[in-house]
C-alpha cells in the first residue's frame, strides 16, 4: 500500500492525496471551526474528491525543503494561545466523564 500526502503550492486548504496511484484531493478546512481549532481536523470527516492523473500534474505541489518547514500559519498561533483558556473547561468535562466510569 503506497499512500503520500502533499501540500499544495499557496494553497493550505487542499492537500494532495495519492492512495495506491489513485489521486484525491482533501479538502482540510471545511468548516469554519476548523480556521480557529486546526487540530478538529484530525478528529472529523473531511471530503476527498478523486481526480485523474493529467490534473495532478498540472497543480503545483510544494517541494519539501528546510524553508517550508518553517512557514507559519497564524490559526496554528491561534490556537496555541488559545489553549491555556480552554484548559480549565476541558479538565472539567474529561475529569466528569472519567469519573462516570471509574468510581
Amino acid at each position: 500500500m503506497f499512500t503520500r500526502i502533499r501540500p499544495l503550492k499557496k494553497n493550505y486548504r487542499y492537500r494532495l492525496v495519492i492512495h495506491n496511484w489513485d489521486y484525491y484531493i482533501l479538502d482540510t478546512e471545511r468548516h469554519l471551526l476548523s480556521i480557529f481549532f486546526p487540530f478538529l481536523f484530525w478528529f472529523t470527516k473531511q471530503p476527498m474528491y478523486q481526480i485523474d492523473r493529467k490534473t495532478m500534474e498540472s497543480m503545483k505541489v510544494v517541494t519539501l525543503t528546510k524553508d517550508n518547514y518553517s512557514q507559519f500559519r497564524w490559526n496554528h498561533l491561534f490556537t496555541v494561545l488559545l489553549l491555556p483558556l480552554l484548559r480549565p473547561i476541558f479538565e472539567r468535562h474529561v475529569n466528569g466523564i472519567v469519573s462516570h466510569f471509574f468510581v
